[in-house]
């Protein structure tokens, strides 16, 4: 038996249709997850000085760091506006309000894959069966943090996410909070947002890292 029809009978219960559906949806994602050479070619020539500080910016905002591919385009900016900071040339109320701005630019880009209205029913069938014996530790771990346990169509890839995660052997989530559960904390406040407001509120809503854009 291949990968493939393994696959469909293990994850998919033998629907094929449904494989199909999942498949085409990771091959644009792994599409979407390709590092552009202008980008790579833009972050090494502008400002490479301040990688290391633009990317804890990145972080302490968002509560992780997303991958290379989505934050190269944006960082020759916020490398920018953290040199014009130290040198006096921006307040930092001004500077604060735009490197928020910006990294919810990075946010926004990375939500692209959970902008959406509804999920594809390959999505629901797949959380019912992909290492579904780690769904109620996943669900205690967001449960623990944000008090409260959310809807499943706005958590739905996130909790499959986080089940990879917890599968990993090489890996164990602490008792804290991680990078894992900003990321996920993060796909959840995102898509509340956008089923109630709309994608224009969901876009401009807060970023829930762990510290402000200033460290005094």
């Amino acid at each position: 038996m291949d990968w493939r029809q393994k696959t469909i009978d293990e994850v998919y219960n033998g629907d094929v249709e449904q494989f199909e559906e999942a498949y085409a949806f990771a091959l644009a994602e792994g599409r979407r997850y390709t590092i552009k050479w202008q980008d790579m070619a833009d972050a090494a020539t502008t400002l490479p000085e301040y990688t290391v500080k633009g990317r804890d910016l990145i972080e302490r905002l968002l509560g992780y760091l997303p991958h290379d591919c989505i934050v190269l385009g944006y960082e020759p900016y916020l490398r920018g506006l953290i040199q014009s900071h130290e040198r006096g040339m921006l307040s930092d109320e001004a500077f604060t309000k735009q490197a928020e701005e910006h990294v919810k630019l990075i946010r926004n880009f990375q939500m692209t894959e959970n902008a959406c209205l509804t999920y594809e029913p390959y999505v629901y069938e797949q959380y019912k069966t992909y290492l579904s014996h780690y769904e109620a530790d996943v669900k205690a771990r967001i449960f623990s943090f944000l008090k409260y346990e959310p809807k499943l169509e706005h958590s739905v890839l996130a909790e499959i996410w986080m089940r990879k995660v917890m599968a990993k052997d090489t890996f164990q989530l602490p008792s804290y909070i991680t990078p894992v559960d900003f990321k996920v904390i993060t796909v959840i406040k995102y898509r509340e947002a956008l089923l109630e407001y709309g994608k224009d509120i969901a876009d401009a809503s807060p970023l829930y890292g762990f510290e402000p854009a200033i460290i005094k």
